[in-house]
């Protein structure tokens, strides 16, 4: 709450001025004695939330054994302070010179120091409030709710205070009335009891409600939050429930699975890290496309030298897949995702300053082969974190990707035009480094090995699913990888999925110029087939992790092969919008099942697996437009024909590598296979 009279109040003086650009009609709604009430109470509401609260909340998720430490000492509050105080001077006289009143602005002065002084004096941790005495132990959950009904209550929680804030002022209800619907509390007054927080019954007031600061509508924003993430801590700062070292869940000894009845619970956080970081590294691809092919054109380049370019680099790629998978197999993920990124993000910067037509053809080949040194390891991470449940991490993965992908397009026609390449390129490497650096705080730290570090990551990333204890490890060798035909079958798949998604979309844009169709309908139908392919992720991931995703792989991709015939004849705009969604739908298993079952063949050998199938997508990256380019200068019925004989080959394909999965013995990993569901023994 100080924070946001601070900021928005004494340093941009949002709070007194009536001009300030940001007011619109609550310049003069609810301003008394000088002060812009409503909007000020808005302010201190939306930084103590959004601001301070959401932040700390997920830092304490993403380190809860830190969780009531004190991060930084005495003397390391002296660099933030200097910091705070330098921006501060800079704001009040350069970004506004306006001068507030100076009764109402002393009152500020006086309520922010009050907020920090009491915030200095609160004992830590706080006392934990209600719940009856002698009671002080959580009861067991009863009646669990649905994560849904969080995240609902989250949203509309959200959605109700904007709209409180920005709607109210012209429905003529007074400007107290306002104030009144900000502060009243948007989530329980108390948060329900259980093992992680979601069962029913009398309840208490978590400790760490206090980060809200304002208690009242924020709390409905914040309380998702907390219940999401599946450990809710008492008052002495421990986990709760059934998390790994808590009571009632054995250690695991002498080489023996202990499980639960059965896998529960969500994706822990270092899964939506990785989430995230698709999100942004895919927005920033998406922004390529239309930066890219722009940047070059100004810069002189022809577009079939810009997409020889493209096709080269992505081959070069492909084999420097293959050398990342075998260097990172003993190495930190995290570590190497990291320094992979800062390669990339050091090509996207040395956009801004390259011109010449050798210095350019050189950055870009360059960037092409760093490429992998980032995908890769992310790759690896998600089958570390995902355990058991590698295919449904997958596929949040990949649509957290597909939404960043119909995001990047339209904001990088937007940036292109108002900032310029430069600016595009800068936002391209910042996201990047801040998708690595989330994942690299997020995920737990370890070392791959053999046994004991594995099982460490899959219990820390999927709480409540089998954890398998140290044992002998069956992992074959990479040649032994390499010779499997299983293997081969997988990485074929791969390889003519994106053969054929990479050349349908290079004969789209072409069919429909040719057809007369506008710009902006181009652009429609890839952001309708990306929806489709993103909405069935979650049933993909789940699919892949109950064996049935091959399965998926088989029908959607023969249905692809159907649709992609109908493009150059399916009417404007709708039956070719249906069209679309049937093939974003049908080659969405395809990621997640080709994944999921390279993950259970390769074991320990996943890192190497990887880098083929990473290879495997470059090739096909650069093999589609190829032959979409060749056979479309026959004819668009030539080269939809290819299409068609691509995706029904990877039907084939597939259909081979469920034959071959039951018709030999198959290895088991160490881990939990997702396709070989364990029977019960009699005992």
């Amino acid at each position: 709450m100080a924070y946001g009279i601070i900021e928005e109040g004494l340093a941009v003086k949002s709070f007194f001025d009536p001009s300030w650009v940001d007011l619109g009609v609550l310049g003069t709604y609810g301003r008394w004695a000088g002060v812009n009430v409503v909007w000020g109470v808005n302010l201190a509401l939306f930084h103590a939330t959004f601001s301070i609260g959401i932040p700390v909340l997920l830092v304490g998720l993403m380190f809860p054994g830190r969780v009531r430490e004190r991060w930084v000492g005495g003397r390391g509050l002296w660099l933030p302070a200097a910091l705070l105080v330098a921006s501060f001077l800079l704001i009040f006289f350069v970004l506004n010179p306006y001068r507030p009143p100076l009764v109402p602005y002393l009152l500020a002065v006086l309520a922010s120091a009050g907020l920090v002084l009491l915030a200095w004096r609160l004992p830590w941790p706080l006392p934990a409030r209600g719940g009856d005495a002698g009671d002080p132990a959580p009861a067991t959950a009863r009646h669990p709710a649905r994560a849904r009904w969080f995240g609902l209550l989250g949203f509309l929680a959200t959605l109700a205070f904007f709209v409180i804030h920005w709607a109210v002022p012209y429905t003529g209800l007074p400007a107290t009335g306002a104030i009144i619907l900000m502060g009243r509390p948007g989530g329980p007054r108390r948060l329900p009891r259980g093992e992680d927080g979601r069962g029913r019954g009398r309840g208490r007031r978590p400790a760490r409600a206090a980060v809200v600061g304002a208690g009242g509508r924020g709390a409905g924003v914040l309380h998702p939050l907390r219940v999401s993430a599946g450990v809710e801590q008492d008052a002495a700062g421990k986990p709760g429930g059934h998390g790994p070292g808590s009571p009632g869940r054995g250690s695991p000894a002498g080489g023996h699975q202990v499980a639960p009845p059965a896998v529960t619970g969500g994706p822990g956080m270092a899964a939506y890290a990785l989430a995230l970081r698709s999100f942004l590294v895919m927005f920033v691809i998406g922004l390529g496309t239309v930066v890219f092919p722009l940047h070059f054109r100004a810069l002189g380049f022809s577009v079939s030298y810009t997409g020889f370019l493209v096709g080269l680099a992505s081959a070069g790629g492909a084999l420097v897949s293959l050398l990342c998978g075998w260097a990172i197999e003993r190495a930190d993920r995290r570590r190497a995702l990291l320094a992979g990124t800062v390669l990339v993000a050091a090509a996207y910067l040395l956009y801004t300053v390259t011109f010449s037509r050798g210095g350019l053809t050189g950055l870009r080949l360059a960037h092409g082969l760093v490429m992998p040194l980032m995908s890769v390891p992310a790759m690896v991470l998600i089958s570390d974190v995902g355990g058991a449940r590698r295919g449904r991490v997958a596929g949040m993965v990949n649509q957290w990707g597909a939404y960043g992908m119909i995001a990047g397009p339209v904001a990088g026609g937007a940036l292109l035009e108002f900032a310029g390449a430069g600016s595009v390129f800068a936002l391209s490497a910042a996201a990047l480094v801040l998708g690595a650096l989330i994942v690299f705080f997020a995920v737990p730290a370890r070392v791959p090995g053999r046994g004991r570090d594995r099982v460490d990551a899959q219990a820390a990333a999927t709480p409540g699913a089998p954890v398998v204890a140290p044992g002998p490890s069956a992992a074959p060798t990479g040649r032994a990888l390499a010779r499997n035909p299983r293997v081969l079958l997988l990485v074929a798949v791969n390889l003519l999925d994106f053969v054929a998604f990479q050349a349908w979309a290079f004969l789209l844009a072409v069919t429909l110029q040719t057809r007369g169709a506008p710009e902006s309908l181009i652009g429609t139908m890839m952001t309708v087939n990306c929806l489709a392919y993103a909405v069935v992720q979650g049933v993909c991931g789940r699919l892949a992790d109950a064996g049935r995703g091959m399965h998926a792989v088989a029908v959607g991709t023969f249905a692809c092969g159907v649709a992609a015939i109908l493009i150059p004849v399916a009417p404007l705009p709708l039956a070719l919008g249906a069209v679309m969604v049937l093939l974003g739908a049908g080659s969405g298993p395809s990621f997640t099942g080709v994944y999921a079952g390279l993950s259970a063949e390769a074991g320990e050998t996943m890192p190497r697996a990887m880098g083929i199938l990473q290879a495997s997508t470059g090739l096909g990256n650069a093999l589609g437009p190829l032959l979409a380019g060749a056979l479309g200068g026959l004819s668009m019925t030539a080269g939809f024909g290819a299409v068609l004989a691509a995706f029904w080959l990877e039907s084939g394909l597939a259909g081979a590598y469920l034959a071959a999965l039951q018709g030999g013995p198959r290895r088991k990993s160490p881990l939990a296979s997702p396709l070989t569901p364990r029977r019960r023994s009699a005992s």
